[in-house]
C-alpha cells in the first residue's frame, strides 16, 4: 500500500472495490494483522473496509508491486479456462447482494 495511496483513491472513485487481506498474507492472521491493514487502508483512502478475505479463499489480482504485463497478458486465458470449468466471476459486493456496509468517507 505505501506509495499507492493515489491509485487506491482513484480505484475507489471509479467504483472498484478494496478489501482487507492482511499485510503479510499469513495463513492464519490474528486481529492485529487484520486491524493493521484495515487502519492503513482507512488512513490512505478514508474508506474503512468492511470485509476481510483470508489469503487463498477468493482470487485477488494485485495492482502494484512491479510490472504486471505478464499477469495482464495471461488473464484472458485464466478467465476462459476457469469459465470452461464452470466458475463464474463476481465482485465481493455482488456476492453480498450489492450491499457494502461501509462507504468512502468525506
Amino acid at each position: 500500500m505505501p506509495g499507492h495511496q493515489e491509485a487506491m483513491g482513484q480505484n475507489l472513485a471509479q467504483g472498484s472495490e478494496i478489501g482487507d487481506h492482511t499485510m503479510d498474507h499469513v495463513e492464519l492472521p490474528d486481529y492485529a494483522q487484520i486491524a493493521g491493514a484495515a487502519a492503513r487502508l482507512e488512513d490512505y483512502t478514508r474508506f474503512r473496509p468492511c470485509l476481510f478475505r483470508p489469503p487463498g479463499s477468493i482470487v485477488v489480482m494485485h495492482d502494484g508491486g512491479g510490472p504486471r504485463g505478464e499477469t495482464l497478458a495471461a488473464l484472458p486465458r485464466i478467465v476462459d479456462t476457469l469459465r470452461g470449468r464452470g466458475y463464474r466471476f463476481a465482485t465481493v459486493s455482488e456476492l453480498h447482494g450489492g450491499r457494502m456496509i461501509h462507504r468512502p468517507q468525506g
